[in-house]
C-alpha cells in the first residue's frame, strides 16, 4: 500500500515553524499547495511537515486562508487586474477582502513569501492584487518608504548585471507564454 492512499481528505496534518508552532490542518490542504502535495507523495503519515522557514502565526494564517476558500484553488486574480478595475472588482469575495484587509503591511509580506514557497495560487495572487492595489500610483512614496530609488543609474544598473547575469536573460518561452494569457502588452 503507497502512503499517498493514507493521505485522505479527513486527515490531519501539522505543519511545524521555525519557532516550534505546530499547526494543525487538514490534508485537504494538499489540494491548494503544490508543495505539501509533492511532500505527501513520499512521506509516512506519522510525521510533521517542517517549514523552518516561516514562524507558527504565519502558517496558521496560511492555514485559516486556505480552511476560507475551502481548500479551493481556483481564482486567477492577477489575471483580472487591469488599469482601471477597483479591487472589489478583482477579488469578489468579501470574505477573502476582508481575510486580507485584516492583515498588517508585515503579515501581507510574510504570507506573499509563504504562499509562494508552499506554491499556493490563489493565496499568492490574493497577496500580489492587495499590494499592487495599495502601491497603485505611489511609485514616490515606495521610494520614501522602503529607501529604494525607482529610477535605476546605469552604475547599479552594470552592478546587477554583473551580480545577477541570469535575471536580465529573456527566456523567450515563457515570455510568450505570458502573452497568450494577456499578462503582458
Amino acid at each position: 500500500v503507497s502512503t499517498q492512499s493514507t493521505w485522505d481528505m479527513a486527515t490531519t496534518l501539522n505543519l511545524k515553524g521555525s519557532d516550534g508552532k505546530v499547526i494543525p490542518v487538514s490534508a485537504a490542504i494538499k489540494e491548494m499547495s503544490i508543495l505539501i502535495k509533492d511532500i505527501l507523495k513520499d512521506a509516512p503519515a506519522s510525521e510533521e511537515i517542517p517549514l523552518s522557514q516561516y514562524d507558527g502565526d504565519t502558517l496558521k494564517k496560511v492555514v485559516e486562508f486556505c480552511e476560507l476558500v475551502q481548500y479551493k484553488n481556483d481564482v486567477p486574480y492577477l489575471k483580472q487586474i487591469k488599469e482601471d478595475t477597483k479591487f472589489e472588482e478583482v477579488v469578489k469575495e468579501e470574505k477573502e477582502r476582508d481575510f486580507i484587509k485584516k492583515l498588517t503591511d508585515q503579515d501581507l509580506f510574510k504570507l506573499v513569501v509563504v504562499a509562494n514557497f508552499m506554491d499556493i495560487k490563489r493565496l499568492f495572487e490574493l497577496c500580489c492584487a492587495t499590494l499592487a492595489y495599495a502601491y497603485r500610483g505611489k511609485e514616490k512614496n515606495i521610494e520614501k518608504i522602503y529607501g529604494m530609488p525607482m529610477a535605476v543609474n546605469e552604475d547599479i544598473e552594470v552592478n546587477m548585471k554583473e551580480q545577477f547575469p541570469w535575471a536580465f536573460e529573456i527566456d523567450q518561452e515563457r515570455l510568450e507564454a505570458l502573452k497568450a494569457q494577456d499578462l503582458l502588452d
